[in-house]
């Protein structure tokens, strides 16, 4: 059986170096690299090309998010798997899952519940508790609530504030009176429950709409938030 590759991008904190000492006991892991920032994260994983990133909740004071999804680019075959505290909200947890990050281990994990953990992601399955689970699906019902409450035309006109247009240039950009524009926005903030045009935009920005990446209806016809079975996968 050929030997679970592990590329670990943490600090140089004793936690880490525990880490380290505990995936090396184990005969079928093999540490192939250990980054202590982004930019050698990025060199390691795209020369290693792990199967397993461990990486910390916390690395180098970067997004998590946007941590995970640049390096596994790097690396696209590498499945993440995040050590440290879980202190993600429900979008932040939705969007590690949609972009395919395999789960969490918690500092707090025992020496054979990390060594299991890496096994079990290696194989392909989904580490995430049941309750990280709920907590990304009530985010994801509550926010997919929030846009579908959205007229088609309160939709647009989100989205032209996500790109920091003006009511003026919203009005000439979809042929209607700059009144008629202040009444859509001031709907669309009662029901995104915002309180400006700045919080709407961010709304959106949160949500990915700007990118034309809706997170929020993504996955809507599948049962996701469960645990995954012995094959692995949502």
């Amino acid at each position: 059986m050929a030997s679970i590759q592990v590329l670990i991008a943490g600090d140089q904190s004793i936690i880490w170096q525990g880490i380290l000492a505990i995936l090396e006991t184990a005969d079928d892991l093999t540490v192939v690299g250990k980054a202590i920032d982004y930019q050698q994260a990025r060199s390691l994983a795209k020369e290693f090309q792990p199967d397993i990133l461990l990486l910390a909740s916390d690395f180098d004071g970067l997004s998590l998010i946007e941590t995970a999804v640049t390096l596994c680019q790097q690396s696209p075959t590498t499945k993440v798997l995040i050590f440290g505290e879980d202190t993600c909200s429900g979008i932040e947890l939705y969007k590690l899952i949609a972009q395919g990050v395999a789960g969490y281990i918690l500092k707090t994990a025992s020496a054979d519940k990390v060594i299991a953990a890496v096994r079990e992601v290696a194989q392909g399955m989904s580490i995430f508790t049941q309750e990280q689970l709920a907590r990304a699906h009530r985010w994801r019902q509550e926010a997919s609530k929030q846009w579908t409450s959205l007229t088609e035309r309160e939709r647009e006109i989100l989205l032209l504030l996500a790109e920091g247009k003006s009511n003026k240039q919203i009005a000439k950009t979809l042929t209607i009176s700059k009144n008629t524009v202040g009444t859509h926005i001031g709907n669309l903030l009662d029901k995104l429950n915002v309180s400006s045009r700045i919080e709407a935009a961010a709304w959106a920005w949160q949500h990915g709409l700007d990118e034309g990446n809706i997170f929020l209806v993504e996955m809507t016809s599948r049962k996701w938030w469960k645990r995954p079975d012995k094959d692995g996968g949502f």
